[in-house]
């Protein structure tokens, strides 16, 4: 893979508040150092944000961390190159696409293509994708605050009868790397028929 003329780094960390800290574009898309972070917008299927050329050992590097507002696509991928092994890689995940910034931490330890020294990190787009790229990084451990998702909200027993009391069972995905405290649930809308009895776990 021909990563260009430029001196390879072992940056393992980009902010883009204040510029593009050398990443750029590729395929279909526009990417922008704005407000708050890289602006982007993916035109075409095929639209990567690419670090510069790299020279980082992946040895204690487990997780690719990234703080992303997004609109557009629910699904992205982070992509890198790596000298012991050929073409791109990648790396699939849900991109929670409702607007506001959150926080990823993805675990890249049990991936066979993450091995050797990483040559070049990005993020890969699909078609109508917009939004910032704030923070990346790879890292040893999760990193970020606190970003909390519902991510199963069913009943216990699936076969419960009307009439019947049955428990509702909530579960929580923390993906930043603080943990979360002190959470409520601060409004739940039942629907006609239905009402709490309770709350509290086993």
């Amino acid at each position: 893979m021909d990563l260009g003329a430029a001196t390879p780094t072992d940056a393992s960390r980009w902010s883009f508040a204040n510029g593009m800290g050398g990443w750029s574009v590729s395929g279909a898309g526009t990417a922008k150092a704005g407000a708050g972070g890289m602006q982007f917008a993916a035109t075409g299927g095929d639209c990567q944000l690419l670090s510069p050329p790299l020279q980082l050992p992946v040895l204690d590097k487990w997780y690719a961390h990234l703080r992303v507002t997004a609109t557009g696509a629910d699904r992205a991928s982070v992509i890198w190159a790596a000298d012991k092994v050929s073409g791109m890689q990648r790396l699939p995940f849900q991109l929670r696409a409702d607007g506001k910034p959150h926080v990823y931490n993805l675990d890249l330890s049990g991936t066979p293509g993450w091995t050797g020294n990483c040559l070049l990190f990005g993020l890969a787009l699909p078609q109508g994708a917009t939004g910032i790229l704030e923070q990346a990084a790879l890292t040893a451990e999760p990193e970020g605050p606190a970003d909390v998702e519902v991510t199963g909200f069913i009943v216990e027993d699936a076969l419960n009868r009307a009439g019947r009391d049955c428990r509702l069972l909530l579960t929580l995905t923390n993906h930043g790397g603080a943990p979360a405290t002190g959470l409520k649930i601060a409004k739940l809308d039942l629907p006609p028929g239905v009402r709490l009895l309770g709350t509290g776990g086993r």
